[in-house]
């Protein structure tokens, strides 16, 4: 099962008070990975983005790849008034059209991650620079400005969205973040996870229909607009294969800057 979007399309749900309450957490997704080559050079595709109105007011966290340059490619995220960058990783290291990828970003006062891998949890890497990063910086917790800032995007920040193609996304309240070699970074999420505020299946469709929101196993449900379209019918179809491999050596990044990204 999955949920694809075109270039005006994107998945916003309702206030989630237990996501606008959260100061730290992580949170992680499966996507095909044709949005992100489809990039061009100084161009972004947002991942998720959580904030106040699905505008960019009381922005509390926000995911997108980057097109760093014509053969590079980032995965970055805003958070606390800081936006944290990998390395540039030759986009030829990137798997073909069609293929899944599963991505990760963790948040705790100290130590900010991110992940982007294959479905089986191998970090993807040129063999120079890899899209493992944990970032050891004091960058503060998650903001709670507005009270209300739960409301959670995918596919979008402050209106701009791409054709792209989602298989789940998930949600975890806690100051507790999964170790890199291990595999609730990219399994498949469950209802029962502990400290999970937000889970979306993306397994909506059923023969004959086109469903107008995204129904959410924890939370609320994905309000959908734009043009997008179901695909499969069943249960979810996250691809989760294997025991966890053994990863790359984690790169840090410490800078800290007083900008965000759209």
């Amino acid at each position: 099962m999955s949920l694809t979007f075109t270039a005006n399309a994107q998945g916003l749900s309702s206030n989630i008070p237990a996501v606008a309450s959260m100061t730290n957490g992580w949170a992680k997704g499966q996507i095909k990975v044709d949005a992100i080559n489809a990039l061009t050079s100084g161009t972004t595709m947002a991942l998720h983005q959580i904030d106040q109105d699905g505008a960019g007011t009381n922005v509390k966290w926000q995911a997108q790849m980057l097109k760093s340059d014509a053969t590079h490619h980032q995965i970055k995220m805003t958070g606390a008034g800081s936006v944290i960058s990998s390395a540039s990783v030759l986009s030829s290291a990137l798997p073909a059209n069609g293929s899944l990828v599963n991505f990760f970003f963790g948040w705790t006062n100290l130590t900010q991650y991110m992940q982007l891998t294959d479905p089986l949890g191998n970090v993807i890497t040129d063999g120079t620079n890899s899209f493992l990063v944990a970032n050891s910086a004091n960058n503060g917790p998650l903001s709670t400005t507005g009270g209300a800032n739960g409301e959670v995007t995918i596919n979008a920040q402050s209106g701009a969205s791409r054709a792209s193609t989602w298989y789940g996304f998930a949600i975890y309240s806690t100051g507790t973040i999964p170790a890199a070699a291990t595999a609730p970074r990219y399994s498949v999420p469950s209802p029962s996870d502990a400290n999970i505020v937000g889970f979306w299946r993306l397994n909506d469709a059923t023969s004959g229909t086109t469903p107008t929101s995204a129904s959410a196993s924890v939370g609320n449900p994905l309000v959908l607009s734009g043009t997008y379209n179901w695909s499969g019918v069943g249960t979810n179809q996250w691809v989760y294969i294997g025991a966890p491999p053994i990863q790359p050596k984690v790169a840090s990044f410490g800078a800290r800057h007083r900008s965000f990204y759209y």
